[in-house]
């Protein structure tokens, strides 16, 4: 079990890195979505992060000893491998059906999900504050999708069939999340985080279509090198949050992810509609994407999750 080590500031500053890299994400990934298939941008994402942080271990001298996965921890592992191979995956799929920030709403399930495994795992209770978090977060999606309330009640359609990917996608992350956690406490971030990476790009090589990069124009190359980097920074931001910080409040961080996912895809829009397609939201979607930060910050902020004996 993984002991904070105090250090707010660094933790807050690596959350605020984590949640800025992965807000922007979703509107690199929906636009290379259009050329490449989902399995073979993830492969590309964790060939090009495998690349660049086994350089860094190289020069570190840093890399894992394969001894020391055994027991439990090669348990945990495995988890954290499946779970954050198939969650990038599944995510992508999804965006292929919705906007961005869509995907962005739903993936706050994620630290929810998130907190219940804690529960689960480390005896926590889920309390009032708890289950008044879960509410609003509900209450703010169903604002953001007010629109599309019928839509998704009455009929199924691909917006459905995204939205259900999605949310499949925040129940591997927190599965990869917990996994993560556990393995905190014997080894540094970086060599775990290599061994994601490398063996994702092993799974996914099979189902992966390389030359897809060919078809790629320069801002689209541009994207998927940006896609790279990203997964190397964001994910590194969010393990060290996780040694100097509780899950809770990094994961009340994380929470604003929708907000600036919503203010990015305008900006985005405006500036390269050839890439990026403006989002119709009303006023209601704005205020369910609010609420539903209020409602994953709510519920992250009161579980006091141990990290610690």
């Amino acid at each position: 079990m993984n002991t904070p080590s105090g250090r707010r500031r660094a933790g807050l500053l690596y959350s605020l890195g984590a949640t800025l890299l992965w807000a922007s994400l979703p509107i690199a990934l929906k636009a290379l979505v259009e050329a490449m298939d989902a399995q073979t941008i993830a492969w590309y994402r964790f060939l090009g992060a495998a690349l660049v942080l086994g350089a860094y271990l190289y020069r570190r001298r840093a890399w894992p000893s394969p001894a020391a996965f055994r027991g439990s921890a090669l348990v945990a592992l495995l988890i954290a491998i499946i779970g954050l191979t198939a969650n990038n995956v599944v995510f992508v799929l999804g965006l292929d059906f919705i906007s961005p920030s869509a995907a962005q709403v739903v993936i706050q399930l994620a630290p929810i999900f998130l907190l219940v495994g804690a529960v689960l795992l480390f005896g926590e209770r889920f309390d009032r504050a708890q289950w008044a978090g879960f509410v609003i977060l509900i209450a703010g999606l169903a604002l953001f999708f007010n629109q599309r309330l019928d839509e998704l009640s009455v009929r199924w359609t691909g917006y459905t069939t995204g939205i259900l990917f999605v949310v499949l996608a925040a129940l591997l992350w927190a599965a990869y999340g917990l996994a993560q956690k556990q393995l905190l406490g014997a080894f540094r971030p970086a060599p775990v985080l290599w061994l994601l990476y490398l063996a994702g790009a092993l799974l996914l090589l099979p189902l992966a279509d390389p030359a897809q990069v060919g078809s790629l124009d320069g801002v689209r190359l541009a994207l998927l090198v940006y896609c790279s980097l990203a997964t190397v920074g964001g994910y590194g931001s969010f393990v060290e949050a996780m040694v100097h910080w509780e899950a809770s409040r990094v994961s009340a961080v994380i929470a604003t992810c929708p907000l600036l996912t919503v203010g990015l895809t305008a900006a985005a829009a405006r500036a390269a509609p050839e890439y990026v397609q403006p989002e119709n939201l009303n006023a209601l979607s704005v205020a369910g994407a609010a609420l539903v930060v209020v409602g994953s910050i709510v519920a992250a902020r009161a579980l006091p999750i141990r990290t610690g004996a």
